[in-house]
């Protein structure tokens, strides 16, 4: 049946002129906030050189099916594994603990993961499971250690916003963490022990013909994403490298026997 069904809308997109020209109705997925600061903005670019080409937009952090919801594209931020997806990788994210400069002023700045154990921490999550965190201690493998919040929200501009009223520690990835760090309103902890990058990629279905407007829309995107990966990672490097200025190093790099993730 879904062979079926791809036949018949690669049929309607050949009858519209999709595969000779980019138009037509361009649908897209993204996560929540990385869709509304970074891939918005480039699809407003790009259909102001393709008139003849629509958009929809779904921004959503639950990971959407694209062939059962017929989605052309997708952004994701992971490491895939899904064999009926072709990726075209387009940067990395990474991961920073941070708190406000007056939570810190109060309760301190953990100098090794597990004094995170002791701290008011924000998670982003919509599970009622202790959420790990992911760290890599200097010459270790990356290992996690088991958050219980004292705060959990669903979306990462919530966590930043608990952080900055001082409420505790979050997790964020770059992009989310940069403007506040920028600011001034986030301070990054623990640089030392930051996890792996995350990969994040343009995707779409394999097996299928690929109509012009994901084509022109994928070369388009492509090397603006990167420029802006690049750009959100430089401004938390630049954060990392002030806060190591006023602070002396961890006086050790060991973390607690952690839970499975």
């Amino acid at each position: 049946m879904r062979r079926i069904l791809e036949s018949l809308a690669d049929a309607d997109a050949e009858a519209a002129g999709e595969y000779r020209s980019p138009r037509g109705q361009l649908f897209i997925t993204a996560p929540a906030l990385f869709g509304k600061l970074q891939v918005l903005p480039i699809v407003r670019d790009f259909m102001a050189s393709h008139s003849e080409i629509t958009a929809r937009l779904f921004f959503s952090n639950f990971v959407a099916n694209l062939m059962e919801e017929h989605i052309d594209l997708g952004v994701r931020i992971a490491t895939l594994t899904d064999a009926s997806l072709i990726a075209v990788k387009v940067g990395e994210v990474r991961q920073v603990g941070c708190a406000s400069p007056r939570y810190l002023a109060t309760r301190g700045v953990p100098r090794l993961p597990e004094e995170l154990l002791k701290h008011d921490c924000i998670t982003t999550s919509t599970s009622s499971s202790p959420i790990p965190w992911l760290f890599r201690s200097p010459g270790q493998v990356q290992q996690s250690l088991i958050i219980v919040p004292r705060i959990s929200v669903n979306a990462a501009d919530a966590a930043a916003e608990a952080a900055i009223a001082g409420g505790g520690v979050t997790w964020l990835y770059s992009y989310q963490a940069a403007p506040y760090l920028a600011a001034g309103s986030l301070a990054p902890i623990l640089t030392e022990f930051e996890g792996d990058p995350v990969p994040v990629s343009i995707v779409y279905p394999v097996g299928r013909l690929m109509p012009q407007k994901v084509r022109h829309f994928i070369d388009f995107a492509a090397e603006r994403l990167r420029a802006a990966l690049h750009e959100v990672n430089s401004c938390c490097q630049a954060a990392f490298s002030h806060s190591r200025l006023h602070r002396q190093p961890a006086s050790r790099a060991a973390i607690a026997p952690p839970d499975q993730d």
